[in-house]
């Protein structure tokens, strides 16, 4: 009896990936595709067990959100009959995504052609810090998310007067590199269905992390001139530019940008529009202006004397970009995230209660994917994985018995959802 059955679903439907990879990044790519319904086999060392579980082989948070819809495989690849199902795995396979330093397939002596071997049509995803190439004593180096963004400039741009630089705390440069790893793969998935060619993409997350940066990185690279350092850009020259601190102690974050927008906050703050000092058609005005230091003025009143809620209604009602700053439980409380669906819910393999998470994105109207599954324990479709790669139970016991797969645990509730 199969320990699951795999829900068809979603544009992905019939597409098979194995990923073997820790922490965020290689993972949370290979999710993405699993939310779209693709069959993906999560590879764990039974020897080493992932890091994102906090510690041990029951699941952290990461694990419910990033591991979910997957089915958990622990397997000792290196190891030489752990090689041998691996490749045989392989063989069958569309997508493999794996999440090392540089090189550490190659130097296990399982290589790009050596994958090729077993499956010419595979398309091979690497995720690493550094790169597959490069200069040697850099694509070997170790790399976590903020040293991603340390060497790829986002801490450069984070770097403020009087203060260390320091990196975004939401782990900005995995969930780039996962993102550019699944677009890599399923451009190279498309091709590779046309030629029967498989395909190697290389990502390296300090690209990644450079990649999402724009105008200010391209301005000091094109004039030399460096980026000026604030934490808020525009903020510290634009008038009625920034997040401004309410009655009750909330922030909402007010744009004046674009002629249109410029001359509805003037209605809204009670502004004369069309004088010397505001003049009219202006898109916006600075600080050190005249007009600008009215309108920092007003700004600042017209916020201080109400509720964020009420600051964010009135300007969204003017068609003025604004926003309150929402904490998470901000956000389960508010409508349009409720009526979006923007969390789902589901069946914990840890937790005596529901999950509540994001929920699939990005949203597709006639083929959409789901949530049927929580993260689980490793090795928890060992059997099950191994016999749909045509393994008996004699192989599968000798495996276990030499140590090649892990052990599993009697818990993963199974959720079909919508």
């Amino acid at each position: 009896m199969r320990r699951t059955d795999i829900p068809q679903f979603g544009p992905l439907q019939g597409v098979k990936v194995v990923h073997s990879s820790i922490s965020i990044a290689g993972p949370f790519c290979a999710q993405l595709m699993a939310d779209m319904g693709a069959d993906v086999i999560w590879i764990e060392n039974p020897k080493a067990p992932d890091i994102a579980r906090g510690g041990g082989f029951h699941q952290g948070w990461s694990v419910e959100l990033n591991r979910r819809n997957m089915r958990s495989m622990a397997l000792d690849i290196p190891s030489e009959k752990g090689r041998e199902v691996f490749l045989k795995m392989l063989a069958a396979t569309d997508i493999f995504i794996e999440a090392s330093k540089g090189g550490q397939y190659d130097r296990w002596g399982l290589s790009d052609e050596e994958l090729w071997r077993a499956n010419p049509a595979l398309v091979i995803v690497h995720i690493s810090g550094f790169g597959q190439a490069g200069e040697d004593s850099y694509v070997s180096r170790a790399s976590y998310d903020p040293i991603a963004q340390a060497f790829g400039g986002l801490m450069y741009v984070n770097s403020l007067p009087g203060m260390a630089p320091f990196p975004s705390s939401q782990d900005v440069g995995d969930v780039y590199s996962g993102y550019l790893g699944a677009v890599g793969a399923l451009a190279a998935l498309y091709r590779v269905r046309e030629t029967g060619r498989g395909e190697s993409v290389d990502i390296a997350q300090y690209e990644a992390v450079l990649r999402s940066q724009g105008q200010n990185m391209m301005a000091e690279l094109n004039t030399g001139n460096p980026i000026s350092h604030t934490p808020f850009p525009n903020a510290e020259l634009v008038a009625g530019y920034g997040a401004y601190e309410c009655s009750d102690g909330k922030h909402c974050v007010v744009m004046t940008l674009g002629p249109a927008v410029f001359k509805s906050v003037m209605e809204v703050l009670g502004l004369p529009y069309g004088t010397d000092e505001i003049p009219a058609g202006s898109a916006r005005l600075y600080h050190n202006t005249p007009g600008g230091k009215m309108i920092d003025e007003a700004m600042a009143k017209f916020c201080a004397e109400r509720p964020a809620s009420e600051v964010e209604r009135i300007f969204s009602g003017a068609k003025v970009p604004a926003s309150l700053v929402y904490s998470y439980t901000d956000m389960k409380d508010n409508p349009h995230f409720q009526a979006r669906e923007t969390f789902t819910t589901y069946p914990s393999a840890r937790y005596e209660t529901d999950v509540i998470a994001p929920n699939v994105q990005p949203v597709l109207k006639n083929e959409p994917g789901l949530v049927w599954r929580s993260g689980v324990d490793s090795g928890f479709d060992n059997e099950d994985i191994l016999r749909d790669f045509g393994f008996d139970e004699s192989q599968i016991e000798a495996l276990r018995a030499d140590g090649v797969i892990g052990y599993r645990e009697d818990s993963c509730p199974q959720l079909t959802h919508r």
